[in-house]
């Protein structure tokens, strides 16, 4: 077993053993009519170049799609069964992450202009709604191949309120934004809609496409929710702490843009007074320099913050390993989920 905390310096097999597959299938699904929208949702994958050209891939880790799967075999299912139920949620993912670079005016992703900030905004919005569509259209081919109407309802129904519920956590992050009254609780109940609810969605997919009884969908969907703030924890550590080599952003990233994450809401409330003012006055100025970014790195050091974050990750994975103990899969395969909670805990990108 992999202990909690242990760093991870390699891509757990997870990650690895269906990557191709749905990469493959992805690319077909990808390829439709329009080749302008074409050619910008495979450029967004990573697939094409800006002019066009195919390049080698620079997806992200397909985490999602990758679980979708893990979790059909697991429980015994059948591979095939899965495949396009694990794109559907990958295109979701993907439809997110163009509509939110659009909000946040992120103009890198992946180490690459974003879509918006090579076709613009108004181009990059249709971009995202047409890979949402073609979410649906893939989930539904995927369920309807199994010849069960009500598989079909359940599998369409728990990706559609997956991504509303994704929605809503993306307005709740935005609602934040400027308010620095927002307590730990309150963030993480964003997280749980905006990250937890498509990681949970792509296991409990994979459960039900599987063949999984009702007690192992519901605890593969409870483990997602606790992956996902696991996941997110780290995604706010390396906002501000990650190394620009491996994140494509600069450090303190999350600082610049003035987001309110987990690290500046424990500094807020566990800060001096003198400190929460110093943020506080810090985040409503035109422009932060380096020299407040320095101030406010220091104030995050002088709280403690990076241990904080290290302890509620390290409590959250024990809680998934815990319940992971729970759910009816072979041995071999809650070592593979022990080796992604390691992974995700520690990961640099």
């Amino acid at each position: 077993m992999i202990l909690i905390g242990v760093p991870v310096q390699y891509s757990p097999a997870i990650l690895e053993k269906y990557r191709a597959r749905v990469e493959d299938y992805l690319y077909v699904v990808s390829s439709v009519k329009n080749t302008e929208i074409a050619e910008a949702i495979k450029y967004h994958f990573g697939w094409l170049d800006q002019e066009g050209n195919a390049v080698s891939s620079m997806q992200g880790k397909g985490i999602r799609s990758s679980l979708c799967m893990f979790a059909c075999e697991s429980v015994g299912g059948v591979l095939d069964n899965a495949l396009q139920g694990a794109a559907a949620v990958e295109l979701v993912h993907n439809f997110s992450l163009i509509h939110d670079d659009i909000q946040d005016e992120d103009e890198e992703r992946r180490h690459r202009p974003t879509v918006w900030s090579i076709w613009g905004v108004s181009k990059a919005l249709q971009v995202g709604n047409y890979i949402r569509i073609l979410s649906d259209l893939t989930v539904k081919n995927s369920v309807s191949q199994i010849l069960d109407n009500n598989l079909t309802l359940r599998c369409t129904e728990t990706l559609s309120e997956a991504y509303l519920e994704t929605v809503e956590g993306q307005y709740l992050d935005l609602e934040y934004e400027g308010k620095l009254d927002i307590t730990t609780k309150e963030y993480l109940g964003m997280i749980n809609r905006k990250t937890g609810a498509l990681i949970s969605c792509a296991l409990k997919l994979g459960a039900l496409l599987g063949s999984a009884d009702q007690d192992t969908v519901k605890e593969m969907s409870a483990f997602g929710r606790i992956l996902g703030l696991v996941f997110q924890i780290r995604d706010d550590y390396l906002g501000i702490w990650g190394l620009q080599e491996n994140t494509g952003k600069n450090v303190a990233n999350d600082v610049r843009r003035r987001k309110n994450s987990l690290p500046i809401i424990h500094a807020l409330q566990n800060g001096t007074p003198a400190a929460v003012t110093e943020i506080s006055k810090t985040y409503r100025q035109d422009c932060i320099d380096e020299h407040d970014i320095e101030r406010i790195l220091s104030i995050l050091n002088d709280v403690g913050t990076t241990g904080y974050m290290d302890k509620l990750a390290n409590s959250y994975a024990s809680s998934a390993v815990s319940l992971l103990e729970t759910i009816k899969i072979d041995k071999v395969y809650r070592i593979e989920l022990q080796e992604l909670i390691a992974f995700l805990l520690k990961r640099e990108s």
